[in-house]
């Protein structure tokens, strides 16, 4: 695994040289979107910041790409979970 700082963007890869994670920031604080991917390719996590606080949907899917949990934050706070249908666990 290694990682690579550009454009304000911190990106972290596996050692297959797929993006394993990329994090926008400003100002040294995470702000935007974290995406987190499986080895495939295909989206595992993403989180919204806003100045280095989780603000908004944060969503996991599977492997195949369909949604399996979401939790709602507000600078941080956590305000509430919603899961999917156990189908999309598989």
């Amino acid at each position: 695994m290694f990682s690579i700082n550009t454009n304000n963007k911190y990106r972290c890869y596996y050692e297959s040289g797929a993006l394993m994670r990329e994090v926008p920031y400003k100002n040294n604080k995470a702000h935007g979107i974290e995406k987190l991917y499986h080895e495939s390719g295909a989206l595992a996590w993403e989180t919204l910041y806003m100045n280095g606080r989780r603000h908004g949907r944060e969503r996991r899917y599977n492997k195949a790409g369909s949604l399996i949990h979401e939790n709602i934050y507000r600078y941080e706070e956590y305000l509430w979970s919603v899961a999917s249908p156990m189908e999309n666990f598989l």
